[in-house]
């Protein structure tokens, strides 16, 4: 949050950032938080997702199962299970390197 609230926010007509949170640590008021220090810091848009690698995994694996599985991607938000193989590796790729 201090790397990206450092930059220059002002001279950006925007700035995004694509936040991974594991689900199985994140709660109401840990989020809450981030949000909260996210905007305090200046920052304009975060694209937070929260979801596991096992579960993504398995998504991909058995589409069936779900169907209501909603990620963020370069801004805008999508059915995982619709998403390309290749978007769906991306969004998996992200929550491997937190």
């Amino acid at each position: 949050m201090n790397s990206i609230g450092a930059l220059p926010h002002e001279a950006l007509y925007a700035s995004n950032a694509n936040l991974t949170f594991d689900r199985s640590v994140m709660n109401e008021a840990l989020m809450a938080a981030v949000i909260r220090v996210f905007a305090e810091k200046g920052s304009h848009m975060m694209q937070p997702n929260c979801n596991s690698v096992e579960e993504l995994l398995d998504a991909q694996k058995h589409p069936e199962r779900h169907q209501d599985l909603i990620v963020r991607v370069c801004g805008f938000s999508a059915r995982f299970v619709s998403l390309s193989k290749r978007w769906q590796d991306e969004v998996i790729a992200r929550h491997r390197l937190r």
